[in-house]
């Protein structure tokens, strides 16, 4: 459903932020009075955003191709036996980077009973506080996820015979793209508070 509507986005009308889930997504036009921390990690941000898209996009598809393999070799009687396996894998790998894309979008749930009733300072404040406490665990999760990963190649895997450390992988890839996200949000957020500062 992302990368569907991700295909038919609605085009930029000059609103400054668009709202969704916990984040605050700045508007795809950079301004001179952005702040330059935020002006470099967008540009970054965007361009790896644009990647993991297409990334998902095939990914999804060799995916989709597989399972159809799957399915025909049953209905002949003869299951081809790496297919599910590597389906698995590579449902792991577009779930993980395209969480990315998501917590970028403001895609993911969130409860925003309390903080919708809020001013729309001490929202912007408020999802500030939420991107660097997800950054913060993202930085663990990434760390942590490259080891786990590194340490799984002695392991194989059933069907394919290849080392777990290529499944895992997707672990500390996708923490990483989120962290980036995540880091997107915060100055984005910051550089709104700034906005409304210099408004004043």
């Amino acid at each position: 459903q992302l990368l569907w509507q991700g295909l038919f986005r609605e085009p930029y009308h000059g609103k400054d932020v668009l709202q969704g889930g916990l984040a605050l997504q700045h508007a795809a036009l950079e301004r001179p009075q952005d702040i330059l921390a935020f002006r470099a990690v967008k540009r970054v941000s965007d361009w790896l955003e644009k990647i993991t898209f297409h990334l998902c996009s095939i990914l999804v598809f060799i995916m989709f191709v597989i399972v159809m393999v799957q399915i025909f070799s049953r209905m002949f009687g003869s299951s081809v036996s790496w297919t599910e396996e590597l389906s698995r894998f590579l449902l792991g790998w577009i779930g993980l980077l395209a969480a990315s894309i998501a917590l970028k979008q403001g895609g993911h749930a969130g409860i925003e009973f309390f903080v919708e009733r809020l001013s729309d300072e001490l929202q912007t404040h408020i999802r500030v506080i939420c991107a660097v406490i997800m950054l913060i665990f993202l930085v663990y999760f990434t760390y942590y996820a490259w080891n786990a990963a590194l340490g799984a190649g002695a392991i194989r895997s059933t069907a394919l015979e290849i080392k777990m450390t290529w499944p895992r992988l997707a672990l500390p890839v996708g923490g990483f793209l989120m962290g980036v996200s995540a880091l997107y949000l915060m100055l984005a957020n910051i550089n709104q508070v700034i906005r409304e500062w210099k408004k004043e």
